[in-house]
Protein backbone atom coordinates (compact mmCIF):
# COMPACT_ATOMS: atom_id res chain seq x y z
CA UNK A 1 0.00 0.00 0.00
CA UNK A 2 2.82 2.43 0.88
CA UNK A 3 4.54 1.72 -2.45
CA UNK A 4 1.28 2.29 -4.33
CA UNK A 5 0.77 5.65 -2.61
CA UNK A 6 4.34 6.68 -3.46
CA UNK A 7 3.83 5.79 -7.12
CA UNK A 8 0.52 7.67 -7.20
CA UNK A 9 2.08 10.72 -5.54
CA UNK A 10 4.94 10.73 -8.05
CA UNK A 11 2.51 10.39 -10.97
CA UNK A 12 0.41 13.26 -9.61
CA UNK A 13 3.47 15.52 -9.30
CA UNK A 14 4.55 14.71 -12.85
CA UNK A 15 1.09 15.29 -14.26
CA UNK A 16 0.69 18.62 -12.45
CA UNK A 17 4.04 20.14 -13.27
CA UNK A 18 5.97 18.01 -15.69
CA UNK A 19 4.18 18.50 -18.97
CA UNK A 20 2.40 21.84 -18.90
CA UNK A 21 5.22 23.86 -20.36
CA UNK A 22 6.38 27.35 -19.51
CA UNK A 23 4.40 30.24 -20.92
CA UNK A 24 4.89 33.96 -20.87
CA UNK A 25 2.51 36.64 -22.15
CA UNK A 26 3.72 40.09 -23.18
CA UNK A 27 1.20 42.84 -23.87
CA UNK A 28 1.98 45.94 -25.95
CA UNK A 29 0.15 48.87 -24.34
CA UNK A 30 -0.19 52.09 -26.31
CA UNK A 31 -0.70 55.42 -24.51
CA UNK A 32 -4.23 55.79 -23.15
CA UNK A 33 -5.05 52.07 -23.26
CA UNK A 34 -6.26 50.32 -20.15
CA UNK A 35 -4.41 47.29 -18.80
CA UNK A 36 -5.70 44.00 -20.14
CA UNK A 37 -8.16 42.15 -17.94
CA UNK A 38 -6.50 39.61 -15.68
CA UNK A 39 -3.11 41.21 -16.21
CA UNK A 40 -1.55 39.98 -12.96
CA UNK A 41 1.54 37.96 -13.73
CA UNK A 42 1.74 39.16 -17.30
CA UNK A 43 4.27 41.56 -18.75
CA UNK A 44 2.92 44.88 -20.00
CA UNK A 45 5.25 46.99 -22.13
CA UNK A 46 4.43 50.60 -22.93
CA UNK A 47 4.88 51.21 -26.67
CA UNK A 48 4.52 54.23 -28.93
CA UNK A 49 1.18 54.77 -30.61
CA UNK A 50 0.84 52.98 -33.93
CA UNK A 51 3.77 50.63 -33.39
CA UNK A 52 3.81 47.90 -36.07
CA UNK A 53 3.64 44.79 -33.87
CA UNK A 54 3.48 42.49 -36.90
CA UNK A 55 6.71 43.85 -38.40
CA UNK A 56 8.46 43.78 -35.02
CA UNK A 57 7.61 40.12 -34.35
CA UNK A 58 8.33 39.10 -37.98
CA UNK A 59 11.78 40.65 -37.59
CA UNK A 60 12.49 38.86 -34.29
CA UNK A 61 11.23 35.52 -35.69
CA UNK A 62 13.58 35.84 -38.68
CA UNK A 63 16.49 36.90 -36.45
CA UNK A 64 16.14 33.67 -34.45
CA UNK A 65 15.35 31.47 -37.48
CA UNK A 66 11.91 30.46 -36.24
CA UNK A 67 9.77 28.56 -38.75
CA UNK A 68 6.28 29.87 -39.50
CA UNK A 69 3.64 27.22 -38.85
CA UNK A 70 0.46 29.22 -39.35
CA UNK A 71 -0.55 32.85 -39.41
CA UNK A 72 1.31 34.79 -36.68
CA UNK A 73 2.83 31.64 -35.16
CA UNK A 74 6.46 30.51 -35.32
CA UNK A 75 8.21 27.46 -33.86
CA UNK A 76 11.70 26.08 -33.29
CA UNK A 77 13.04 22.95 -31.65
CA UNK A 78 15.13 23.59 -28.55
CA UNK A 79 16.15 20.04 -27.73
CA UNK A 80 15.51 16.42 -28.66
CA UNK A 81 11.92 16.58 -27.45
CA UNK A 82 11.42 20.27 -26.67
CA UNK A 83 10.00 23.09 -28.74
CA UNK A 84 9.58 26.82 -28.44
CA UNK A 85 6.72 28.71 -30.04
CA UNK A 86 6.08 32.40 -30.54
CA UNK A 87 2.57 33.67 -31.27
CA UNK A 88 1.32 37.16 -31.98
CA UNK A 89 -2.37 37.94 -31.51
CA UNK A 90 -4.63 40.93 -31.13
CA UNK A 91 -7.64 41.22 -28.85
CA UNK A 92 -9.61 44.36 -28.07
CA UNK A 93 -7.13 46.40 -30.15
CA UNK A 94 -4.21 45.34 -27.92
CA UNK A 95 -1.39 43.20 -29.32
CA UNK A 96 0.10 40.44 -27.23
CA UNK A 97 2.87 37.93 -27.72
CA UNK A 98 2.91 34.43 -26.27
CA UNK A 99 6.23 32.70 -25.62
CA UNK A 100 5.84 28.97 -24.91
CA UNK A 101 8.46 26.38 -24.01
CA UNK A 102 7.00 22.87 -24.21
CA UNK A 103 7.08 20.51 -22.41
CA UNK A 104 9.72 22.23 -20.25
CA UNK A 105 8.51 23.92 -17.08
CA UNK A 106 11.24 26.57 -17.09
CA UNK A 107 11.93 29.39 -19.52
CA UNK A 108 14.53 28.39 -22.10
CA UNK A 109 17.55 30.48 -23.06
CA UNK A 110 15.95 30.95 -26.49
CA UNK A 111 12.79 32.33 -24.89
CA UNK A 112 14.82 34.74 -22.74
CA UNK A 113 16.82 35.90 -25.77
CA UNK A 114 13.66 36.47 -27.82
CA UNK A 115 12.01 38.39 -24.98
CA UNK A 116 15.11 40.62 -24.76
CA UNK A 117 15.15 41.11 -28.54
CA UNK A 118 11.49 42.18 -28.45
CA UNK A 119 12.24 44.69 -25.68
CA UNK A 120 15.29 46.01 -27.57
CA UNK A 121 13.30 46.44 -30.80
CA UNK A 122 10.63 48.42 -28.93
CA UNK A 123 13.24 50.73 -27.39
CA UNK A 124 14.71 51.59 -30.80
Amino acid sequence: MKKTLSVLAAALCLSLGGCDGFGRAIYFKEPGMENPRWHAGRIIIEVREGMDAQALIDSVAKQFELKPTEENTWIRGTGPRSTFSLRLHQKNQMWSVSLLDWPDITQSDLSRQIELAIRNQIEM
